[in-house]
């Protein structure tokens, strides 16, 4: 699979959106933007680590992903509390690959596709 990424590979604290050629996407947190998509594109490479079930779904079914930077936090923003807001406002989007319906929690949602 390749990953697209539109925006700069800084090191930046930030949340992003990992999306699909069908539009399904997943809202996640990094402290190190470049790490993370590195990561992405090793596990995907590999096929190990997804991060979800869904996740690695569409990575069965499609060649290529996006990854891009939603909101790069500021140094007195907490990381979890702003991808909640993300999270929250993704909540009844039936694209939305979240396990969870919240940032401090994996438990929560389950969904079936």
């Amino acid at each position: 699979m390749k990953i697209l990424c539109s925006t700069p590979k800084s090191k930046a604290r930030c949340i992003y959106k990992l999306s699909f050629p069908d539009g399904s996407f997943y809202i996640g947190s990094t402290g190190n933007f470049r790490q993370r998509l590195s990561g992405y594109k090793s596990s995907f490479k590999n096929s190990i680590g997804s991060v979800n079930k869904l996740i690695a779904a569409k990575v069965a079914l499609f060649d290529t992903a996006s990854f891009e930077k939603m909101y790069v936090l500021k140094e007195s923003e907490s990381l979890r509390e702003i991808e909640d807001i993300y999270i929250k406002a993704s909540i009844g989007n039936p694209l939305f690959l979240n396990r969870s319906t919240s940032a401090f929690s994996n438990s929560g949602m389950i969904k079936a596709r």
